[in-house]
């Protein structure tokens, strides 16, 4: 049995709020397409950016110990998303002020995020560190003698309200994205992007309602086409 880990944040997951339950992740869709010829790992995590995939305790959980055939990335919207609050900040008013007055302030602070956004911009990870962690998580993975191709899943499209509220956001997606591109010229023979952009630009029924998750229909489609790519390169 050949073994692929997905590397990924809430995206690759399930959300029941929406009704896209375990069985209809893409991670379970393969499972069954390849019927125990292949084990689709699916070590996501909420939240997770490149700086939390290239932890120590990450890279050893998630690679090192694991010995897989693929390897599937798909991290990036929560890295490079318009901020009003900084990570450092969000742990000062976290020790400082009462979840009461911790929702009052985010709130205070959501009613200028147009502008904060636009004057005062955040991401959680620049680019220039997105791009370098990245490498290392990229380089750490390829120095696995078992590993044959990853496969990137690049940052989807999000709607028209989010940038409307969230000034850059668009940019930032098209930025990071573009990175991403990079890495594939660079391991020609290794990398191969899916590419969820394209996808949610060109089709209505890709994101959910909050223009950043994925619909049961996205899982569908990209487990199409990661199965395209992996029964290719295991021939």
């Amino acid at each position: 049995m050949k073994i692929v880990t997905i590397l990924g944040d809430s995206l690759s997951m399930a959300r029941s709020e929406y009704n896209i339950y375990f069985k209809q992740t893409y991670s379970y869709l393969l499972n069954e397409k390849f019927n125990g010829k292949y084990l689709f790992l699916n070590n996501s995590k909420r939240g997770n950016t490149t700086t939390d995939q290239i932890s120590h305790q990450n890279i050893y959980d998630d690679i090192l110990t694991t010995q897989s055939d693929f390897f599937i990335i798909q991290i990036g919207i929560v890295d490079c998303a318009p901020r009003i609050i900084s990570l450092l900040e969000k742990k000062i008013i976290r020790m400082i002020f009462s979840t009461k007055n911790q929702n009052s302030y985010v709130k205070f602070k959501s009613r200028y995020r147009k502008f904060l956004t636009k004057y005062f911009p955040k991401t959680y990870v620049n680019l220039d560190d997105f791009k370098n962690k990245y490498q290392y998580l990229i380089d750490t993975i390829l120095k696995q003698s078992s590993v044959k191709k990853i496969l990137i899943v690049n940052i989807a499209d999000t709607n028209s309200d989010n940038k409307k509220k969230s000034f850059g956001f668009e940019n930032n997606i098209f930025s990071y994205n573009e990175i991403i591109k990079q890495f594939q010229s660079t391991f020609p023979d290794k990398i191969h992007i899916i590419d969820l952009f394209s996808l949610s630009k060109n089709y209505d029924n890709i994101l959910l309602e909050d223009g950043i998750h994925i619909s049961r229909h996205a899982h569908i489609k990209l487990a199409n086409e990661i199965e395209k790519v992996i029964f290719k390169s295991s021939k």
